[in-house]
């Protein structure tokens, strides 16, 4: 679907190891075979609605990201790979610097999130493009508890207006600048909505796809795969028909 709206896409992959009990940073985890991060930028580089995109690295793994994934899958619309930041309000300000102007709205998506989609992706496009401001959300399903230092439940939180954050978010990009612009250096955000809350402006959610996970843990890998294979299959059978 394309647009006369200019989109520009941050993706911020300076994610490590740690979680995953691997010495290698989680973006470049083989994934049937390619990198977790070429699965998470492909959607972006297929999508007519996306002008071109930042990639966002740490800085010993900037070489890395342009000859073996940008470079050796012609990912022609990424424009710019940078060194992030010690917090992600760091890395994606560093995007934002290297993205310059011209674009109408920008995007922010985790490199660790793999099995986006196209039609989710231009579903919050578009959704952003009419209001400002949208996040792919899930519905919380499971009863959530809070529970005390000690681990003992104190109550049980209604999970009717709770939301689970997916990325890509999306925001004019007039806002997002003036909301980073305005972010206390000192305070830390786990996502762009919550920079965009502080500065006051509202951001509509679009219901996402349940498989669009972040990769964090050893399982969440071999569910990806699972996935990947099954959407594989999916595809097979169709063209059969």
């Amino acid at each position: 679907m394309k647009t006369h709206k200019k989109i520009a896409v941050i993706v911020v992959a300076g994610g490590s190891g740690k979680r995953m009990k691997t010495s290698e940073p989680k973006q470049f985890l083989s994934l049937l075979g390619k990198p977790v991060l070429l699965h998470s930028l492909l959607p972006f580089q297929h999508s007519e609605m996306v002008s071109r995109i930042i990639l966002v690295a740490p800085a010993n793994e900037l070489e890395r990201c342009r000859h073996q994934i940008v470079d050796a899958y012609h990912l022609h619309k990424v424009t710019r790979i940078v060194a992030g930041g010690e917090e992600r309000a760091d890395s994606v300000k560093a995007g934002l610097k290297a993205l310059g102007s011209g674009e109408d709205y920008i995007a922010v998506h985790d490199g660790a999130r793999p099995l986006i989609e196209i039609k989710s992706i231009e579903q919050v496009f578009n959704e952003a493009i009419r209001t400002g401001a949208a996040m792919l959300v899930q519905p919380i399903t499971d009863t959530v508890k809070e529970v005390n230092e000690s681990g003992e439940v104190q109550r049980t939180i209604s999970r009717e207006k709770l939301r689970l954050a997916q990325t890509p978010q999306v925001f004019s990009a007039e806002w997002l600048r003036k909301a980073y612009d305005g972010f206390p250096v000192d305070s830390k955000a786990t996502d762009d909505a919550g920079v965009m809350e502080h500065a006051g402006y509202p951001v509509k959610t679009v219901c996402g796809n349940t498989a669009n996970i972040k990769i964090t843990t050893p399982d969440d890998l071999a569910i990806a795969e699972f996935i990947l294979e099954q959407r594989s299959r999916d595809h097979e059978n169709r063209n059969r028909i």
